[in-house]
């Protein structure tokens, strides 16, 4: 959930901070990727949103040695590459 501060999360939710989400409720596969240098979505804590996404029937995690930005400015095309292989096996369990 969001943080609107506390005086805006009393508003919203009634709590000073934002209700937890419980991640387990996620119920479609999910694909995960994170970048070894990456600062603000590190390995560790795509690790732990791994874990907690136990409703998932299909978690897909892959690591690359990119840091945040990388994988919007890379010149390397093998994330990009990645992304439409997993969209493509996934339109493919569709039409079983």
């Amino acid at each position: 959930m969001y943080d609107y501060g506390t005086e805006g999360n009393l508003k919203k939710y009634g709590q000073k901070t934002p209700p937890i989400y419980d991640l387990g409720k996620i119920t479609v596969p999910v694909y995960l990727y994170a970048g070894y240098y990456d600062e603000l979505a590190d390995p560790t804590d795509v690790e732990r949103l791994k874990s907690e996404l136990t409703g998932s029937p299909k978690v897909v995690y892959n690591t690359y040695n990119y840091g945040h930005l990388t994988f919007l400015w890379s010149r390397d095309s093998v994330f990009a590459e990645d992304v439409i292989s997993n969209l493509k096996a996934g339109d493919k369990e569709k039409s079983e």
